[in-house]
C-alpha cells in the first residue's frame, strides 16, 4: 500500500501584504513525500488525515483534520492544515503530528512539531483590548492568565510628579527625600550634632566668641601709628633681653644735670643733645640723684669746615694749605 516516506518541512505559513495589525493566520504548511507498495511516486490526488497529540505515543488527538483529495505530483505534496478545521491551540508545550494516508492506520513514529508553530503564541498579544497609559507597561499575571497596565517597579508616577505638587513636603514623601533636600536648612539634618556640644564661635563666628584668644597688648601689641610712630613698646615686647630701651632727649636747652637720672627714664647710654649750644651728651651712670654725663661733642681740629670747602675756593694753593698737604 502506500507510504510516507519523509516529513521535509513543517513551518508556519506566512502570507505578504498582511495588514500590520491583522491575525496571523492559524494555519500550518506541511509537505511530504508519498509513493506506492513498489516504491513508485504516486501522481494522483489522496485523500489524507492530520492530527495533532500532545504526547509522541497514544492519547487523544487534540485537533484532527480530513482532507480528501491532497495533490500528489512526483510523490510530492503540500498541504495547509488548519485551513478546514482551525488549529486553535495555544501551542505553550510540544505537540506531535500523526499523518494518516486513505484507510490506512496513522503512520509511525509522529514528528515533533519544529519551533514555528509555537508562533501561535504571539496570537495572544492580538486579543489584548488594554489602553495603557503615558509609561505604564503590560503586565502578565500567570494566577489569573490575564494581563494589564501597570507601572514599572520604581517609576515615578504622574500624580505623583513635582510638576504636579504644590506643596514641597508632598512632593518630598512621594519621592523619598528628606525635608532638608528642598530647604537646605542645617534644622532638616537628622542625626545632626547638638549645636549645645559646640563653642559659641561655632554659630557666631564672632572673634570675640573664640577661646584662648590672644590677649591685645600682651600677646601682641596694638599699634597707634605706622613705622616710627609706634610709641610705649618695651623691650620685652620687641625681645631685646638685656638691651635697655633708652630714654632719649634731643631737643634739650640745657646741659643735663645729676638730678636726669633713672628716676627720670634715664639709662646708661641715654643721649642728651643741647640745641643751643650744639653739645651732645651721654649717660654713663643714671644713679637716682647722682646720674653723670659726658659731653662727647667732636671737636673741629683736622675737620674741613663749610667755608673752606674746594667748593668755595678760587685758589689751589689756598686749598692746599686747608687741607694739610
Amino acid at each position: 500500500m502506500k507510504n510516507l516516506l519523509t516529513a521535509i518541512l513543517v513551518s508556519l505559513l506566512m502570507l505578504t501584504g498582511i495588514p500590520a495589525f491583522a491575525a496571523p493566520p492559524a494555519t500550518i504548511t506541511y509537505q511530504g513525500y508519498i509513493s506506492d507498495s513498489n516504491n513508485a511516486p504516486l501522481n494522483v490526488p489522496i485523500a489524507m488525515t492530520f492530527s495533532l497529540y500532545s504526547a509522541p505515543i497514544g492519547g487523544a488527538a487534540l485537533w484532527s483534520e480530513h482532507q480528501a483529495g491532497v495533490p500528489v505530483v512526483n510523490g510530492i505534496y503540500s498541504v495547509l492544515m488548519g485551513s478546514l478545521t482551525p488549529i486553535n491551540l495555544p501551542f505553550d508545550t510540544v505537540y506531535y503530528l500523526g499523518v494518516a494516508v486513505g484507510s490506512d492506520p496513522e503512520m509511525t513514529p509522529r514528528q515533533e512539531l519544529s519551533a514555528v508553530p509555537y508562533a501561535f503564541m504571539a496570537r495572544s498579544a492580538d486579543r489584548l483590548t488594554q489602553v495603557c497609559s503615558d509609561g505604564e507597561v503590560l503586565k502578565f499575571t500567570a494566577a489569573s492568565a490575564s494581563w494589564s497596565c501597570a507601572f514599572g517597579a520604581g517609576d515615578l508616577q504622574a500624580a505623583s510628579n513635582l510638576s504636579d505638587l504644590n506643596n514641597a513636603a508632598i512632593a518630598r514623601t512621594n519621592l523619598g527625600l528628606a525635608a532638608v533636600a528642598s530647604s537646605g536648612s542645617y534644622t532638616d539634618l537628622t542625626n545632626r550634632p547638638t549645636i549645645g556640644a559646640l563653642s559659641t564661635v561655632a554659630s557666631s563666628g564672632s572673634y570675640t566668641d573664640l577661646a584662648n584668644k590672644p590677649v591685645v597688648g600682651t600677646d601682641f601689641l596694638a599699634p597707634t601709628g605706622i613705622g616710627s610712630a609706634l610709641t610705649g613698646l618695651s623691650k620685652s615686647q620687641i625681645s631685646l633681653g638685656n638691651v635697655e630701651n633708652l630714654k632719649v632727649n634731643l631737643a634739650a636747652s640745657l646741659d643735663p644735670t645729676a638730678g636726669v637720672d633713672s628716676l627720670s627714664g634715664y639709662a646708661v647710654g641715654s643721649r642728651w643733645v643741647n640745641t643751643t649750644t650744639g653739645k651732645e651728651f651721654v649717660c654713663t651712670d643714671a644713679t637716682a640723684t647722682a646720674a653723670v654725663w659726658k659731653e662727647t661733642t667732636a671737636s673741629i681740629s683736622g675737620l674741613l669746615v663749610t667755608a673752606n670747602n674746594l667748593s668755595d675756593l678760587n685758589n689751589a694753593a689756598t686749598a692746599r694749605t686747608n687741607l694739610g698737604l
